[in-house]
């Protein structure tokens, strides 16, 4: 019995949006409804998420950096490197996975009857690897500040 399962069989309306760790991507865990953004992987278009880009047109925007980093590391740039694993997205913050999940999580909270139980559980793919802010969030902080935080995940990189 999961956790969605013993609060939908207490009457409650759930749902999951964004990233989600399933495997496979839509197992059923027991919610009553999943809008996903899972970015499994270059050439992986299953979740709503990148449905959604489909249907914007910026599915071909969504490339290797802001897709499976360990494969995006093989053939990663220096600059990459030299930015502890950090890049400017290439899509526009409008449509940045980001968005989109904050997007979603908040139409369905617009959309819920207020006298009703329900749960719902949003997972953002960041922050963590790959850090790729859409502009103008990548120019908000002071790179020399963050060298800390980059020397703290620079081996932990290093092991993929």
């Amino acid at each position: 019995m999961t956790f969605p399962r013993i609060l939908r069989t207490a009457g409650y309306r759930t749902k999951a949006v964004g990233k989600m760790h399933f495997t496979p991507t839509y197992l059923d865990v027991g919610f009553d409804e999943l809008l996903l953004a899972e970015q499994d992987g270059p050439g992986r278009w299953d979740d709503d998420y990148h449905r959604y880009l489909m249907h914007q047109g910026l599915v071909d925007h969504n490339d290797l950096e802001d897709q499976l980093v360990n494969e995006y590391r093989k053939s990663a740039r220096k600059e990459y490197w030299d930015a502890c694993g950090a890049v400017v997205s290439n899509l526009p913050e409008e449509h940045h996975s980001t968005t989109w999940i904050a997007n979603q999580a908040m139409e369905a909270l617009r959309s819920w009857d207020n006298r009703s139980r329900q749960l719902l559980m949003v997972g953002f793919i960041k922050p963590h690897h790959p850090f790729d802010p859409p502009a103008p969030w990548h120019q908000m902080y002071d790179r020399a500040a963050t060298d800390a935080a980059c020397a703290l995940s620079s081996p932990y990189l290093e092991r993929f």
